[in-house]
């Protein structure tokens, strides 16, 4: 295979992974190379919000690891995105399990002193904390600052991320102010190292809903529409977080009775995740429904009852199993 794949595969395995990768036949090696490619595709389709076909693409990753290298398959980051999309999937317990094997798979192939250490804690933080465990969280999510402080400091965008998480805890948790000052202190950490926009944008809309929720309407109204812009300028066009920002404004301002300003915004938020998703997906659903209450508010039923009738449709098609609201707001 060349000079350049013995130079790859050489960097970090021990004798006993080349080994098992030095015996493959040349077709067992083209079939490793195009799981290597479907491991970056299910990221991609992760990220796009295709958690299902992500996760079919992981697990024929994983399994072919296991056929081909036995003892030498590398599972720790695999097993990682595994658990992170069925975390966004919505099952929590898979996703726990799958989550406590790739922090030992970790350990296995890395040792503890490891920056996969440290996001792998973060994961199993996140997960107890949707299972409203929050002092299982807490403990996580100090463990994996205390390591990314030791690694790389606490002023690049991995510990930025890392805050935002913690903050996540905090405000689940009813500590509003705890969670705007982790928040803040996240933001000052991205707008003075330059880096990760996109990441920016998050924290701002994160921001902004909890300036929202203190009772800050004016302040949360100027940092929505920070994070609306930084969005924009950071994917240069249609992405899932920059359509959810402009669905936070809209209900702010529905909230505010500026319903013609919150009919545009949720009408621009559905447009756009509709170009994003082809097929059904629950935050269509969500933004359809957005969308239907305007338009009741504003008095328009009859396409309020048809915009609720979608979403409901939409909503079941998805399987995400959180139609029974729109189904009683029908009725």
């Amino acid at each position: 295979l060349g000079p350049d794949h013995g130079r790859t595969l050489a960097a970090g395995l021990s004798a006993q992974e080349l080994e098992a990768r030095i015996e493959l036949a040349q077709e067992d090696w083209e079939r490793v190379i195009a799981g290597r490619k479907g491991l970056h595709d299910a990221v991609r389709l992760f990220r796009a919000g295709e958690y299902a076909e992500a996760f079919e693409n992981l697990v024929a990753h994983v399994e072919l690891e296991r056929e081909l290298l036995g003892a030498g398959a590398r599972l720790a980051a695999p097993l990682g995105s595994t658990a992170a999309i069925l975390h966004g999937m919505g099952e929590y317990t898979r996703a726990e399990r799958v989550a406590r094997a790739g922090l030992k798979a970790t350990l296995r192939e890395r040792g503890a002193h490891n920056g996969l250490v440290a996001r792998s804690l973060n994961d199993l933080a996140l997960l107890s904390t949707a299972f409203r465990r929050f002092d299982d969280a807490e403990a996580l999510h100090a463990n994996s600052l205390a390591l990314r402080r030791e690694l790389y400091g606490d002023l690049g965008p991995e510990f930025a991320l890392a805050l935002m998480h913690l903050a996540q805890l905090y405000r689940l948790r009813g500590d509003i102010q705890q969670a705007a000052d982790v928040v803040e202190r996240a933001i000052v950490i991205l707008k003075e190292s330059g880096s990760m926009p996109e990441l920016l944008g998050i924290l701002l809309l994160q921001r902004g809903t909890l300036e929202w929720t203190s009772g800050d309407e004016e302040g949360a109204r100027r940092i929505l529409e920070d994070a609306i812009a930084t969005l924009g300028r950071a994917h240069g066009g249609d992405h899932a977080e920059h359509a959810n920002a402009l669905g936070t404004l809209a209900d702010l301002e529905r909230g505010e009775v500026n319903l013609e300003r919150a009919r545009e915004l949720a009408g621009e938020s559905l447009a756009m995740l509709e170009r994003l998703y082809e097929g059904s997906h629950p935050s269509k659903a969500i933004a359809r429904h957005r969308l239907a209450m305007c338009l009741e508010v504003l008095g328009e039923l009859d396409r309020a009852e048809e915009a609720y009738r979608e979403a409901l449709v939409e909503m079941e098609a998805s399987g995400s199993g959180e139609s029974g609201d729109l189904a009683r707001t029908l009725a």
